[in-house]
Formats: C-alpha cells, structure tokens, sequence
C-alpha cells in the first residue's frame, strides 16, 4: 500500500488567504500537511506521496509527485503513480488521529470511501487496476464514489463520523480554529 495526500487543487475558494495555501496553515506548530504526513508515518511505514505542483507542500518523511495528465480526473489521483494498492487522503482536511486510524487499519473490500453524509475524506483502492479502469471510463464532472454503485460487491464505505474537518475557505479556517481544541483530542 502507498498512501497519496491529494495537494495540486487551485485552491479558488481560498484565494491565497493569509499569503499561504490551505496546506500550509498552521495547527498549532505544525503545517496542516506536515501532521497529515506525521500521522501516516508514526502509524504505517510505506511510501507517502505528496500530489502537488507546488514546491511549498514538500514535507518532511514524504515524496513530492506531480501529474503529467490533463484530464481532472486523472491528474487528481496521479493516474501515472497507480500500480500498487494506494490510500488517498486530501491535503485541505484536517484528520483526527481516530479518522486517520479508521481510514488507515480498515477497509478490505477493493475500493473503500471514507466520510460521512456530507463528505468522503478519503479513498483505499486495494484493487488500483479496477480505480484506473474506472477513471477511464467515467465523466469527469461524475462522482467517483457513484461510479461504483453497480458495483455493491467491490465498494465499500465507511464512516468516520465528525472526525475530520475540510477547511476549504477562510470561513471553513475561522471555524476550524473555533473547534480545534475538541478536534485535536478525537
């Protein structure tokens, strides 16, 4: 398994707020991707990739990686780096450490989506040939999580409740912040 933290999105809806992108706030001492990595790598030793073109969202005990496609759907997952099974985690969400085990430790099935209702913060392809096969495929305004719906066998979802947080825009930042106390110990 190698593990994907999703980082090269424009970032609109941010619009470089505090001169930084969302990756690089601060939690506490430590930049949003740097305790996405950290919590990967105190739990799992496997390869860490960081999709990003932006040089800023190097991090420490991870490799930088960019695409070369063009097609949305296909630069989003790094069609190119799909040849073993791969977790993608997003770099614009705040994990807690018991989201992170969820997503880390369970999901057997060959595609698992993690979230909730409002989200999926997360995505396990045990079986990365049947992940490229329907990125070739699929629409790319489609939702990849629908696109497994005629296959109820191979898709399974698991919920981690409120566990995480997607900080999105300054409002989702400022929210963030106001919650980040309760977060930082689920």
């Amino acid at each position: 398994m190698q593990y994907v933290i999703m980082s090269d999105g424009k970032g609109s809806r941010w619009n470089h707020y505090l001169g930084i992108t969302k990756q690089e706030i601060l939690i506490g001492n430590e930049r949003l991707i740097d305790r996405t990595v950290r919590l990967i790598r105190e739990r799992v030793t496997a390869p860490i990739f960081i999709l990003s073109s932006n040089s800023n969202h190097e991090s420490r005990g991870a490799t930088r990686i960019t695409s070369s496609y063009s097609s949305s759907l296909h630069k989003m997952y790094g069609y190119e780096y799909l040849n073993t099974g791969t977790t993608f985690l997003y770099g614009d969400t705040f994990y807690t450490i018991s989201a992170m085990e969820t997503i880390l430790y369970n999901g057997e099935k060959d595609v698992v989506f993690y979230g909730n209702e409002h989200a999926i913060i997360g995505l396990k392809a045990n079986n990365y040939m049947l992940l490229k096969n329907v990125l070739d495929q699929i629409d790319p305004s489609s939702s990849l999580y629908h696109a497994f719906d005629s296959m109820e066998e191979q898709r399974q979802f698991i919920s981690v409740g409120d566990a995480y947080f997607n900080i999105n825009s300054p409002y989702d930042y400022e929210q963030f912040l106001q919650k980040q106390k309760r977060l930082l110990w689920k």
